[in-house]
């Protein structure tokens, strides 16, 4: 895979409408559920259209991956640190303490900007993957030693208690995610266990959900695995399930403005990952200034988590406006656009 694939983008777009949902209300089963995968899909699918082959020297390589994933991590942190300094919500302890979390251990703390973790995490998951491709010839020893940095990262918070920074210890699983979704690139799995039978998928769908379920916590950014084999299988069935509805999304008429909205939002999910919380925040933030969530809460009786899902698609469609007006000014290029 070396350009865009519909079904890819709106993979990926699903992945993000989770991890929106999730900033804004965590609810047990929920929380549970996506955990499962919605962060790990992102480096699956890196690895679809990871190359071992790369002509690039260290040094250009290393320049190419800054562009695209520091220079947004501190474009986006800097204005959420300022803006954070000026109203003084989410300082934590000390302007200098909130400034410092963004220069080090990044994935608890930063102010509306938690999310920011995975793009340091990426960074640091592409060098070890490049410097594991550039040092090992041999195909299987490579393979192995990725699952070995992936049992790591695994078991690295059990074993130290500690939060290395910029997220390296995450990179570590990310860089056996990222070898898997080369391998079933490689051998062309997704064609073999995807398909877009409606009853099939429906089948994928109860397995996945139920073993998810009835299995450990995980959570990727907290270093959170009931173990190797039970992440694995979730995160394998939930793949193929989403796949599945993913490649479904395209083929029904019936979802094709669905399918187009999706495809957007993964084709630009850095800027939605940068900016959700914070967006979510202004949400809640205006909409109880301007007493609407009194209205919503108590004079309609709306439920809270039904008004959860008013901020929810309120906060995709202003995502959705601001996406479209960096990608029309010179700020898409610090978003690698």
């Amino acid at each position: 895979m070396g350009k865009r694939i519909d079904y890819i983008d709106i993979l990926r777009g699903i992945g993000i409408l989770y991890m929106v949902f999730g900033h804004i209300k965590y609810y047990p089963h929920y929380d549970y559920y996506i955990h499962a995968f919605h962060m790990p899909l992102f480096f699956f699918v890196s690895g679809l259209f990871f190359h071992r082959h790369n002509e690039l020297s260290f040094f250009e390589f290393l320049k190419k991956i800054s562009k695209q994933l520091l220079l947004p991590y501190f474009v986006c942190a800097t204005f959420l640190y300022l803006y954070a300094c000026i109203t003084g919500v989410g300082i934590a302890e000390s302007r200098l303490n909130t400034l410092l979390l963004i220069v080090t251990v990044n994935n608890n703390g930063i102010p509306n900007g938690g999310a920011l973790w995975f793009l340091t995490c990426l960074y640091f998951c592409q060098i070890i993957l490049f410097l594991l491709s550039k040092t090992i010839k041999k195909d299987s020893i490579f393979g192995l030693a990725c699952l070995s940095i992936m049992v790591l990262g695994i078991y690295f918070k059990s074993l130290f208690h500690i939060d290395l920074w910029w997220s390296v210890h995450i990179s570590f699983v990310g860089v056996g995610l990222v070898y898997l979704g080369y391998l079933v690139n490689k051998y062309n799995v997704i064609s073999k266990l995807t398909n877009t039978n409606l009853f099939y998928t429906l089948i994928i769908l109860i397995i996945h959900y139920f073993c998810i379920l009835n299995t450990g916590y995980v959570n990727m950014r907290t270093g959170t695995y009931p173990n190797l084999f039970l992440f694995l299988l979730n995160f394998a069935l939930s793949m193929i399930f989403y796949l599945n509805i993913s490649k479904i999304i395209l083929k029904y008429n019936l979802f094709n403005k669905v399918g187009k909205f999706i495809k957007y939002i993964g084709n630009n999910s850095i800027i939605f990952l940068c900016f959700n919380q914070f967006v979510i925040y202004l949400c809640y933030l205006l909409l109880e200034r301007f007493g609407i969530t009194d209205i919503f809460l108590n004079f309609f009786h709306m439920k809270e988590f039904i008004y959860s899902f008013v901020i929810y698609f309120l906060t995709i469609f202003i995502l959705y406006l601001l996406t479209k007006i960096i990608m029309e000014c010179r700020l898409k290029h610090i978003f690698g656009k």
